[in-house]
């Protein structure tokens, strides 16, 4: 503890009496290296911002990419999830119309079937009565 209490003021010390040896030449070149080193902090500082800008810049330009890539898959699903109905809904169609046909064709036939067997049926009994 008292080792780290006399550290503080035994380093502003020497830095104190290293400035106070310093000429004025010494002082100007320090003021000189720090305007330099904090010019250099700033332009690393504007570099880092400008990179961050365009790298935001990039990631909404590929989401806004992304998501028209994404309307137009989904719009394209659309159609054909449409197209498919209007292609089901004919066969449908079709296909009722073919059994509505084909029970026409059914009743038909056995309209055709009983007025025969009628005709056998008069014929025989004209037939069995003599005529």
């Amino acid at each position: 503890m008292i080792n780290g209490k006399l550290i503080g003021p035994a380093t502003a010390m020497a830095l104190a009496l290293a400035l106070g040896a310093c000429g004025e030449k010494d002082v100007e070149q320090a003021e000189t290296s720090a305007e330099k080193a904090a010019e250099s902090v700033s332009e690393t500082t504007r570099e880092v911002v400008d990179d961050t800008q365009d790298a935001m810049g990039d990631a909404a330009e590929a989401t806004k990419e992304t998501w028209e890539d994404t309307k137009q898959a989904a719009a394209e699903m659309t159609d054909e999830a449409a197209d498919t109905a209007k292609e089901a809904w004919g066969e449908t169609k079709e296909a009722g119309k073919n059994a509505a046909d084909s029970a026409k064709g059914a009743a038909d036939e056995a309209m055709d079937a009983t007025e025969e067997a009628a005709e056998k049926a008069e014929a025989e009994a004209d037939k069995a009565m003599g005529k």
